[in-house]
């Protein structure tokens, strides 16, 4: 299926413009320069970066993320592969990524620096066109197969040290994904959880990029109707993306903290809207409406199969708004719901999760001695509650990702 769309004439020129101007960056020719050496190095005023072996560019063509475009940093490693005469493909990134076809010729002549010039332009803007006008032709974002698409192309070719270039937000969400941000939690995940997610993508699905240098652009840019995605979580999103290209054997991984914003493609494809992240940061309710603030792992640690808090002074300091609000009014009422994973009998989880409800308790109420017993409730919801994620693999082995997730203290705090 035919993924570019076509242009205007006058559309096309501009473009090409624009990216002669701001992306590809160069003045250009030494006059009268004859069968140069080095024409990257004779003919243009500005130097290029060194050549990858091949360049192999990632682009996001799915709803939810800005339209695809060639952020100006990354121009002069294209150009540099160019000039070199190595292989630049394409590949647009939806639920079922594939390399497109690039139009004009990609051969850049070396006689004169004239026709060196002539021709790198001509092919820049050849590789740009063919980001920019990409579409989708299916549903989603399966940004791991894309990678390994890539990978798997550079080892057919049998290049050396070859860049993988990423233009995507990296919230991949196809149900075929070992990374689903579909799944709640997902951008909230802490250091641990993002080395285990990983770890999990790459042992479940091997990916191969030994040798390989990764470049990630616009980690997390959204567009309508995705809703932005908070600093933290955008974190979230690039540590686990350099981390699984680290896992897969990449000799160099960066994310490029290269700002990507505008409305996403026209596309009749869809794409699933990431939640929000879950909040360990406590915001107070007004009437009729009640807040839940979800204490994780990371906020209040428990000892293994206890209800033992490990460091009661960082878990008062996470408790600290929501402890000030209560003892600001005594008609403040807050409900503290245990939850656990799904290891060990029913009974068990709901007892624990029921004892550590009630450690929460005492801690905040040793916190501040104006709050009442009363304003408190503890409840032991265990493994079964709305909204627990499935946390037992195939063959019976706990998952830790959604496992970690499972463990934690809600809190829903509400006005009389």
């Amino acid at each position: 299926m035919n993924r570019n769309t076509t242009h205007s004439p006058t559309t096309v020129a501009t473009t090409r413009i624009a990216s002669l101007l701001a992306a590809v960056a160069m003045a250009i020719w030494g006059a009268g320069c004859s069968a140069p050496a080095n024409p990257a190095r004779d003919c243009l005023t500005q130097p290029l970066p060194p050549a990858p072996g091949a360049l192999i560019v990632l682009v996001g063509v799915h709803a939810n993320t800005p339209a695809p475009a060639l952020p100006a940093p990354a121009a002069p490693i294209l150009q540099a592969t160019l000039a070199a005469g190595n292989p630049v493909k394409v590949v647009a990134v939806d639920g079922t990524p594939s390399t497109l076809p690039i139009s004009a010729t990609m051969t850049v002549a070396r006689s004169t620096c004239d026709t060196f010039d002539t021709d790198l332009a001509v092919a820049t803007n050849a590789v740009i066109d063919t980001i920019t006008a990409a579409t989708a032709d299916s549903d989603g974002d399966n940004l791991f197969a894309a990678m390994d698409m890539a990978g798997r192309t550079i080892a057919a070719g049998g290049w050396s040290n070859a860049t993988i270039l990423v233009i995507d937000s990296g919230l991949a969400e196809r149900p075929n994904s070992p990374i689903n941000f579909a799944q709640p939690g997902m951008t909230s995940l802490n250091d641990d959880q993002i080395t285990a997610a990983a770890d999990f993508a790459t042992t479940n699905q091997p990916l191969d990029l030994k040798g390989v240098t990764v470049a990630f652009h616009g980690l997390a840019a959204t567009a309508a109707p995705q809703p932005s995605l908070s600093p933290a979580e955008a974190q979230v999103i690039a540590k686990l993306w350099v981390e699984i290209a680290k896992n897969a054997g990449a000799d160099s991984v960066t994310a490029v903290p290269t700002p990507r914003t505008g409305p996403g493609p026209q596309t009749r494809y869809i794409t699933t809207v990431i939640p929000p992240a879950d909040v360990s940061t406590f915001e107070p309710p007004t009437p009729g409406n009640p807040t839940r603030a979800k204490f994780g792992e990371e906020d209040i640690h428990f000892a293994f199969d206890s209800a033992t808090i490990t460091d009661p002074g960082a878990a008062t300091a996470k408790l600290a708004q929501l402890t000030a609000w209560l003892a600001d009014d005594p008609t403040h009422r807050v409900q503290l719901r245990g939850r656990t994973d799904s290891s060990g009998t029913p009974g068990h989880n709901e007892d624990l999760a029921g004892r550590r409800a009630t450690s929460v308790k005492a801690l905040i109420l040793t916190a501040d001695p104006r709050i009442s017993p009363s304003q408190i409730s503890t409840f032991a919801d265990g493994e079964s509650f709305k909204g627990a994620l499935p946390d037992t693999r195939p063959d019976g082995s706990l998952d830790p990702i959604p496992a970690a997730m499972n463990r934690h203290v809600l809190a829903m705090a509400t006005t009389d």
